[in-house]
């Protein structure tokens, strides 16, 4: 392996961990917004107002952090196969260390979608959560 290879393969890991970083940061928010969620329902609101806004609240809470999380345990592989490319290659495999990059850039083809798919469920999930809140603080008035 060259000195331009190293580097790239550096550079995907870099990128690696920024999207790794996103989507734990995503999966945090999700969780904290769902018990957000079942805390105004359970404990802040006696009787909440406008109770049909939990369910989609809540469904596009859950599709955001199942994305995230299905998005967290792919990156680890990730990280596993681009380990194992520049062994591969030391050994003389190429043709496993090009599978090994195949699955890679294919995966990162995914994380483009996953990502849409995480950030707009997780708004449409907060504002449908703050227009409830704001409907039963209304009411508080």
């Amino acid at each position: 392996m060259d000195k331009k290879e190293e580097e790239e393969l550096e550079k995907l890991g870099e990128v690696q961990k920024f999207q790794f970083d996103y989507f734990k940061l995503m999966t945090t928010l999700n969780m904290a917004f769902i018990t957000a969620l079942i805390a105004l329902v359970k404990g802040v609101f006696e009787t909440p107002k406008a109770i049909f806004l939990v369910t989609p609240a809540f469904i596009f809470l859950m599709i955001s952090l199942l994305v995230s999380l299905l998005t967290l345990v792919n990156i680890g592989n990730i990280i596993l196969w681009m380990k194992g490319i520049p062994v591969y290659l030391k050994g003389g495999e190429e043709e496993k260390a090009e599978g090994l990059a195949k699955k890679v850039m294919d995966a990162f083809d995914s994380f483009g979608i996953l990502q849409k798919i995480a950030i707009y469920s997780f708004g449409l999930g907060a504002l449908v959560l703050l227009a409830f809140a704001v409907r039963n603080f209304w009411d508080l008035i």
